[in-house]
């Protein structure tokens, strides 16, 4: 009963979170990653279902399978998958060890004598093989995530952190059923398939639904706020400035507030631009809207990673990724990228290596 819940938990939040980044039409590596991820979760579960619950004779299948040394490579892309902008040829090499087991495997499931004489051999590997890769994984980015930065926490570093300690648990708990199957030769695979791993995913995907939802609806306010700046009509916010010389005054005033770059505190917002400017709140959204022609978010993000450019193209420049996310203003490492994908249609690294090559030239 309980593995059926899990189940159908499962594939309906998976379902529901590739359609949330669906419906963002987002074309960021992270989100594609994530996507993948989704998709794989989503064949692991309903694999388990037809092979241990359908057709319990076919339980085997599922046991043996060496899908699950695909989960450490998926945790491990998406961490890094904020610092890329695209899949990679050496992404492939991630997969060598599944590609170097699932001959064994094919064998292992076609031949019942294959089974009988060297099943120990192979659960052995295969236990030992998916604690180990799993590890393999989760350290790297453990030590990452432990740097010290001032980089504060945002929804997308959550999910890394929700990640690593969920993979570090189910290697932890690999580690003991393959001594116990090593040692005494006892199979505590089935309490692994059957709840723990399947909670462990459960967790995983509850947290990407909550984060992408989280997405879908700042979108939407950013919308519906763009729109009603735009309604002709709207009482709450007049589409015209009070009168010309107020519009002028306004948009001077906004200039040499910017020009200190006071965006590279995190801590700036629009709240505090209007009480320090004693310009009303709608006013701002509208001026933004109609003379600099984006959002107050977008126009504030563009000046952050134009300062961040200028950084890069120094010669001098040693800072870490998250230092210079932090440092420009940007909450996290995450947004830092993102933004500056969308400014610059690269990465920070890749824009560092261009501007130091085209000085050397």
């Amino acid at each position: 009963m309980i593995a059926t819940i899990l189940f159908t938990a499962i594939l309906l939040m998976a379902g529901v979170t590739l359609g949330f980044i669906l419906f963002t039409k987002s074309t960021a590596f992270i989100d594609q990653v994530t996507q993948s991820i989704l998709v794989i979760f989503i064949f692991y579960t309903l694999f388990t279902v037809v092979c241990s619950y359908i057709y319990p004779s076919l339980s085997y299948i599922d046991k043996a399978s060496p899908l699950l040394w695909i989960f450490g490579p998926c945790g491990y892309l998406r961490f890094k998958a904020t610092e890329r902008t695209r899949w990679s040829k050496n992404d492939i090499w991630h997969l060598l060890p599944l590609m170097l087991m699932l001959p064994f495997y094919f064998l292992f499931v076609s031949s019942a004598s294959f089974r009988n004489d060297y099943g120990y051999i192979y659960y052995s590997v295969l236990y030992t093989g998916t604690a180990c890769i799993w590890f393999v994984y989760a350290l790297p980015i453990i030590f990452s995530l432990g740097r010290k930065t001032e980089t504060p926490v945002d929804s997308n570093a959550y999910l890394d952190y929700i990640s690593v300690i969920l993979l570090f648990i189910l290697a932890f708990f690999m580690m003991s059923v393959a001594y116990n199957y090593i040692v005494y030769k006892q199979d505590a695979v089935s309490s692994l398939s059957g709840l723990l791993l399947f909670f462990a995913m459960f967790i995983g995907v509850s947290a990407a639904y909550l984060h992408y939802f989280y997405l879908l609806m700042q979108q939407k306010r950013q919308s519906d706020t763009a729109d009603h700046i735009r309604q002709p009509g709207g009482s709450k916010m007049p589409n015209k400035y009070p009168d010309e010389e107020d519009r002028k005054l306004w948009i001077q005033r906004i200039d040499e507030y910017l020009l200190p770059e006071r965006y590279l505190d995190m801590r700036f917002n629009m709240l505090k631009m209007s009480k320090n400017l004693k310009i009303p709140k709608e006013q701002l959204l509208l001026i933004f809207e109609q003379h600099y022609g984006q959002s107050f978010i977008t126009y504030i993000n563009q000046l952050r990673v134009n300062y961040a450019c200028g950084m890069l193209a120094d010669q001098d420049f040693n800072l870490s990724m998250e230092q210079l996310a932090a440092h420009c203003g940007f909450r996290s490492k995450a947004s830092f990228y993102r933004c500056f994908r969308d400014e610059q249609s690269c990465t920070p690294l890749m824009f560092r290596e261009r501007q130091l090559k085209n000085q050397l030239v």
